[in-house]
């Protein structure tokens, strides 16, 4: 698949998660900047989020979760095998170990800044 037709960012919620909003945010200015990126939702079962990962092969996913009890629930490790960087939302992944890299943005700019940031890198 040629670059430019790669999707960027695939975003979804934990499973359970019902708060989607910052999600919708982030879309929405991906989208105004020409990024393709796809947003799944609230409540993202882990089996559809692999799914939509597998098949989509973006070049970030991001996962929001609100609390810890919904983050401890996502399979980070096979969602970290379908992209480049794996970055992480919400105030849930604190103090939540994650055992493979991964970014986490303070903020809705710093999460732009980093997935539109084409000469961004990530170990």
């Amino acid at each position: 698949m040629p670059a430019q037709a790669r999707l960027h960012a695939l975003l979804l919620c934990a499973p359970d998660e019902q708060h989607s909003l910052p999600l919708e945010a982030l879309y929405t200015a991906l989208v105004e900047r020409g990024r393709r990126a796809r947003f799944l939702g609230a409540r993202v079962p882990n089996q559809t989020a692999l799914s939509a990962a597998h098949r989509m092969r973006p070049r970030t996913v991001v996962v929001w979760a609100h609390s810890a009890r919904l983050a401890r629930r996502c399979a980070l490790p096979d969602l970290a095998e379908t992209c480049s960087k794996l970055m992480l939302g919400g105030p849930g992944w604190e103090g939540v170990r994650a055992a493979q890299p991964f970014i986490k943005p303070r903020s809705l700019s710093e999460a732009l800044q980093l997935m539109c940031d084409e000469e961004q890198s990530f170990p």
